[in-house]
């Protein structure tokens, strides 16, 4: 990517991965199945619990699927912490 600013990497690298989320999405939608995509959260505060936002990358992700799971393990960070599966 000579002669791309750090912004412009950053955009392409967002691009390109909603590019792939649509492929994704087209190949479930022509062959009537499920794709499972798994995506690591961005880093977040270790006190607030994980939403859709808080996936890597953009919106497309979340607003392509037909069903989101988050899991969040609390354990970590507390000693009374629990597990979350938010659907």
């Amino acid at each position: 990517m000579m002669g791309m600013s750090d912004d412009q990497k950053h955009l392409d690298r967002f691009w390109r991965q909603d590019a792939i989320i649509q492929a994704f999405r087209q190949f479930a939608t022509r062959k009537n199945c499920h794709v499972t995509l798994v995506i690591h959260p961005r880093k977040e505060r270790e006190d607030e619990d994980l939403t859709t936002s808080s996936i890597f990358g953009g919106a497309k992700a979340s607003q392509e699927a037909d069903n989101v799971l988050i899991i969040q393990d609390r354990r970590l960070i507390s000693t009374k912490g629990k597990k979350y599966l938010q659907v």
